[in-house]
């Protein structure tokens, strides 16, 4: 469907489509003089206004930027005077509610932070502004990003809905970015543009210092359909084919690998990881959740409703389900420096980066991949049935780069991902492979739960 919009007259008169929109067609249009900053944020608003508590009612948003019209306006002046100020002129993106923004409060999803204002902006959401970004809305995520499951805290009531399936979760953490962004709330998430301008050195980060020797001088660069031929990619059968794997993912996988090979590239099947249980077993996480929120809470200042995560267990303010694990964390005693467990999986993290690294040498590999669940997004409410969750342990456990493309449906019509996985600084190649395997099969469309608004009236 067109939409469309009152011209000065009584007429309607096209107006851009942002459905699926992408920045470069955001930004052609721009060029071209059909497109405003100010227009297309009035259009993702209509549609937030529209799907997000009414209508199939994601429940996706925390909050909308009330600036961001007039940001719009100031962006425009800039471009009709000077041009774009930067790769993300005038595209409104949503921003998971951990990120700090020193003008919209930062909860992480729990009324315990609610309403509340950080004293500056983070880092990424600094560098998003200074390429041209205007920070549309913050979104909902489970609760201090503490399960992949589901999304639901207590700053904003309810589950957040899958888009392509309302009874089911989003899945993750940044549920409720995935949702909104599925449903053309905003023009991106995280997308390759928006990495370009994340990724390097953060001053306050030591660990970002060594990007300053590796990082890519332009990713989109490597946006090459023809990657995969030539390229070397090994089967993960050890997270495809878990136990209580959905049968319908593993066909998907198992036509993707079929497409891998269509697209040209050579497919080792399977790549295995010896030592991954023993590892996993032994510990790859440290618990340090204690310290690390309680130095983040004194970042914040006076202003912070409270200085600790005791103080924060002690006023109840968060979602019931969360309060076994919020009490593991305070019961920690040790700091991650001094912590046997945190130094214990400093080494395990150690170990599984070289068995990795092993496997990419033994098989000359471009990436690994595999799905990035094993099973499709649980119903709402359902914490038992298999989760399949396969993003937790080689990324996370390692440092190393993953990315995720669209690999076909299930049930009918809920979207599974490929998750393509490299060594440390791969992320050119891993951007051009799983570019060239999107491209090739092009799964993606968007949920018929939340449509073109065929006609919006101006405001």
């Amino acid at each position: 469907a067109q939409n469309k919009t009152e011209d000065a007259g009584s007429e309607l008169r096209p107006r851009f489509d942002v459905l699926e929109a992408s920045i470069s067609e955001i930004h052609d249009a721009m060029r071209t003089g059909s497109l405003t900053a100010r227009e297309l944020v009035q259009l993702y608003l209509d549609r937030i206004e529209a799907y997000d508590k009414q209508g199939p009612a994601l429940n996706s948003i925390i909050t909308i930027n009330p600036n961001a019209p007039a940001r719009a306006d100031e962006l425009d002046k800039v471009f009709n005077d000077t041009g774009m100020v930067g790769p993300l002129h005038g595209i409104p993106v949503i921003v998971k509610d951990n990120y700090d923004t020193g003008d919209l409060p930062t909860s992480a999803g729990s009324l315990s932070l609610a309403g509340t204002f950080p004293p500056d902006d983070a880092f990424q959401v600094q560098r998003l502004r200074e390429a041209g970004a205007i920070i549309l809305a913050k979104s909902n995520m489970a609760e201090f990003a503490f399960t992949p499951y589901e999304t639901v805290g207590s700053a904003l009531p309810g589950h957040t809905r899958n888009p392509y399936a309302l009874n089911r979760v989003p899945a993750g953490s940044s549920g409720g970015t995935a949702a909104a962004v599925a449903a053309s709330f905003g023009a991106v998430g995280l997308a390759v543009i928006v990495f370009d301008v994340l990724a390097g050195h953060d001053p306050a980060d030591g660990v970002t210092a060594a990007s300053l020797e590796h990082r890519a001088a332009d990713y989109t660069q490597y946006l090459d359909p023809k990657a995969l031929r030539g390229a070397r990619i090994g089967v993960m059968r050890q997270w495809s084919n878990r136990e209580g794997a959905d049968a319908e993912v593993i066909a998907r996988f198992e036509e993707a690998l079929a497409d891998l090979r269509k697209a040209g590239a050579t497919v080792i099947d399977p790549v295995t990881i010896p030592e991954m249980d023993d590892l996993r077993e032994s510990g790859l996480w440290c618990p340090r959740f204690k310290w690390d929120l309680n130095q983040y809470l004194a970042s914040r200042g006076p202003e912070a409703p409270y200085a600790s995560l005791e103080a924060i267990i002690a006023s109840r303010q968060f979602h019931p389900q969360i309060r076994p694990r919020m009490e593991r964390g305070q019961a920690v005693e040790e700091p991650p420096d001094s912590n046997p467990r945190c130094i214990r999986s400093i080494e395990n993290c150690e170990l599984l980066r070289a068995a990795v690294r092993g496997q990419l040498e033994e098989h000359r590999l471009d990436a690994m991949v595999y799905p990035t669940w094993a099973n499709p997004p649980r119903l709402i409410g359902d914490l038992n049935t298999p989760h399949g969750d396969n993003s937790q342990d080689l990324a996370p456990g390692t440092g190393f780069p993953a990315i995720t493309v669209p690999m076909g449906y299930v049930l009918g019509n809920l979207p599974v991902g490929l998750q393509f996985f490299g060594d440390a600084w791969s992320e050119p190649r891993l951007i051009a492979v799983a570019y060239a395997y999107e491209q090739a099969t092009r799964h993606r469309h968007p949920p018929q739960t939340t449509p073109a608004l065929d006609q919006v009236p101006e405001r």
